[in-house]
């Protein structure tokens, strides 16, 4: 179907529309909050994004103090407790980076403002509710002024200048006045789409339809169910019987029965109770929630298997390939999140850094200081002595690098060289024998190992 209306009209007309559904579901729908714990666990996992420094003197070497000094004040700034990362004091580094990323994946957007000159490192975040962009403000581009679409206000290249929000919000939404801020004091997180998009919206938004498809489906199946459970009926007068039945009054109150396990009632004179008992849940209700939760996991681009936990039928090849193409989104995820966010954030707290004089450190070497690399999680595998092997072969082989496989597992290789140096160290001041290296094994008898193992999977 091709549309006339411009990417942010279409956006403008339905966002907030979406945003409430998609907030909706984030609070009372399992499958969406099912996804949101995926994104949680896959993109920052149990350690979050780990900073490691990579500065280097002239000569090539590593600068080991400045390194140092640089990741011994960022985790002591994003600590929770004693820490700076946000002005409420509420959040350590890796609780911000997760409830940005919440708020991105919910809203489609995360808007995050950048505070300096506040707490002892002189710069804090503030993360700012999407709601709060004004999207009912919007200006044409005139000779004297720049455009505001949605409350982004844009120069003549579609850059952002600044972000209108509203302030003095009541009870009811009402605001009665609207603050400025420059663009390069905020953040804003969202992934654009489309050619000159201002806003994000929602990603579930594909998969928002089928969701409540699904949530109805189930609702209906399961009332259904207990209909059946309780073994309803209706009290029916014979075919034979003419006029109105009269009786008593204790006679009419066995019209209505309570039904019990094992218990048996008398019903009133002369009338039958005809049973009603419908079949559910249904013969199609497995085939149909897989095919629905199949199109919602294509929308929210995730593994079925994982979210949906059903691994009936799954083999440990087609597990290994679904998830091979569903980690390199998770990789993709988490360098738009380190690339959008988390980079602007560090320059900005560098920066502050330096010029706060906690350190010795001088703001005129701020090329040199700034070599950030924040490390992602990384993931083992159900039988990862065969990744070991096929590793091992590699190196041999010539065909891969030691440190690209430590990195592959989400380590550093030079941290991983240290933590063996100073193992070695402890075994030698604890005067405790090194273990000896293991005999060489026949590499061939391991291949051939292997295939047998194959061969009996299959």
């Amino acid at each position: 179907v091709l549309s006339t209306v411009k990417t942010n009209d279409d956006i403008k007309a339905n966002l907030e529309t979406l945003r409430m559904r998609s907030r909706d579901l984030s609070k009372n729908n399992s499958d969406y909050r099912k996804w949101l714990s995926m994104r949680r666990k896959n993109i920052f996992g149990d350690h979050g994004l780990r900073l490691r420094m990579k500065v280097r003197n002239p000569s090539g070497e590593q600068d080991t103090g400045a390194n140092t000094i640089i990741e011994g004040e960022f985790a002591k700034w994003g600590r929770k407790f004693g820490g700076g990362v946000s002005v409420d004091g509420l959040h350590s580094w890796n609780s911000f980076c997760e409830l940005a990323d919440r708020v991105f994946a919910v809203d489609g957007e995360a808007i995050i403002r950048k505070v300096t000159g506040y707490g002892g490192w002189l710069f804090s975040l503030q993360l700012i509710d999407p709601v709060l962009l004004d999207i009912g403000y919007n200006l044409q581009r005139t000779q004297y002024q720049n455009e505001v679409v949605m409350g982004v206000e844009r120069d003549a290249w579609e850059k952002p200048v600044a972000y209108h929000f509203l302030q003095d919000v009541d009870a009811w939404g009402t605001a009665t006045n609207r603050i400025r801020i420059p663009a390069d004091e905020i953040i804003h997180l969202f992934r654009p789409e489309f050619v000159g998009q201002a806003r994000g919206f929602p990603l579930a938004s594909a998969a928002i339809l089928d969701m409540n498809m699904s949530a109805g489906y189930r609702e209906a199946e399961l009332i259904a169910a207990r209909v059946a459970a309780c073994q309803m009926g209706i009290w029916e007068r014979p075919a034979n019987a003419t006029g109105k039945m009269k009786f008593d009054e204790k006679e009419q109150e066995k019209l209505v029965v309570d039904m019990e396990p094992g218990k048996f009632g008398i019903g009133p004179g002369g009338w039958v109770l005809k049973q009603l008992n419908p079949t559910h849940p249904g013969q199609n209700l497995p085939s149909f929630l897989k095919t629905i939760m199949r199109s919602i996991s294509s929308g929210l681009d995730v593994s079925y298997n994982d979210f949906a936990n059903d691994l009936e039928g799954v083999n440990f090849s087609s597990l290994r390939a679904g998830t091979l193409s569903e980690r390199d989104s998770w990789k993709m995820d988490q360098q738009f999140f380190i690339e959008t966010f988390c980079m602007p954030v560090f320059a900005s707290w560098l920066t502050m850094l330096l010029l706060s004089g906690k350190t010795n450190l001088p703001l005129s070497k701020f090329d040199k200081f700034f070599q950030p690399v924040f490390i992602p999680r990384r993931w083992d595998w159900v039988d990862p002595l065969k990744d070991i092997k096929a590793h091992s072969e590699a190196i041999d082989l010539r065909i891969s690098a030691p440190q690209e496989v430590i990195e592959a597992a989400g380590r550093d290789p030079e941290e991983v060289l240290e933590m063996i140096a100073q193992w070695n160290t402890w075994l030698k001041e604890y005067n405790i024998a090194p273990p000896q290296p293991k005999t060489p094994v026949d590499k061939n008898s391991l291949i051939k190992k292997d295939d047998n193992e194959d061969e009996e999977e299959q």
